[in-house]
């Protein structure tokens, strides 16, 4: 069982109200394979815990698809994984509970590829799989793409050769800066005072 690791790039930007943005790359792009012709991808989104403490308003992951036209759908889904893993030895059995990859099968985000239209660019919405780490507190242990059928454990072989785009994927999240606590909100304010020129707040005094 072979493993790949490439490199994505991620793009985060925030509302305009605050016009905070910056630049994170996905990374550990790996895949593992069941031995009968089938696969699931895992990849990691580079560390968000310096944009502080944030809400997802949205994201959405963007990646070419290649091959042929075919009049049919490829359904994959997007989980989020819930153990550690390497991507250097990463497979289908090493260091899960389960084969095929530790995960959370209630939260998950549907990516539906209309393959009649050959080469083009697809779009799906991950903005629960963030909130359900992020806003959570948690550390996201990285993703999971797998074929969403019951009579299949992962993506055809044939299908796999499409999503090489994912090597180039661009992950676009809008978010919203908030305080943890009264006291976060207390000292935003005393910072803006500061900055203002308008001396210390009024509050507490």
């Amino acid at each position: 069982m072979r493993t790949w690791i490439v490199g994505l790039s991620v793009l985060l930007s925030s509302t305009a109200a605050l016009a905070n943005g910056a630049e994170r790359s996905l990374h550990d792009l790996s895949y593992i394979h069941n031995g009968r012709g089938e696969s699931r991808i895992l990849f990691r989104l580079g560390d968000l815990s310096d944009l502080g403490h944030f809400v997802v308003t949205s994201a959405v992951l963007s990646f070419p698809v290649t091959g042929a036209a075919e009049e049919r759908t490829l359904a994959l889904r997007i989980h989020n994984v819930s153990a550690d893993w390497n991507a250097g030895s990463v497979d289908w059995t090493s260091g899960w509970t389960r084969p095929g990859g530790d995960f959370d099968d209630d939260v998950f985000a549907r990516l539906s590829l209309d393959l009649s239209r050959g080469s083009s660019t697809a779009s799906v919405d991950v903005s629960g799989l963030l909130k359900e780490t992020y806003e959570a507190g948690e550390a996201p242990k990285g993703y999971l793409i797998t074929v969403a059928s019951r009579d299949a454990e992962g993506i055809a072989t044939a299908d796999l050769s499409r999503l090489t785009g994912l090597a180039t994927a661009t992950l676009t999240v809008d978010y919203l800066r908030v305080p943890r606590s009264p006291g976060d909100l207390l000292a935003g304010e005393d910072a803006r005072s500061r900055r203002d020129g308008r001396g210390e707040p009024s509050v507490g005094r």
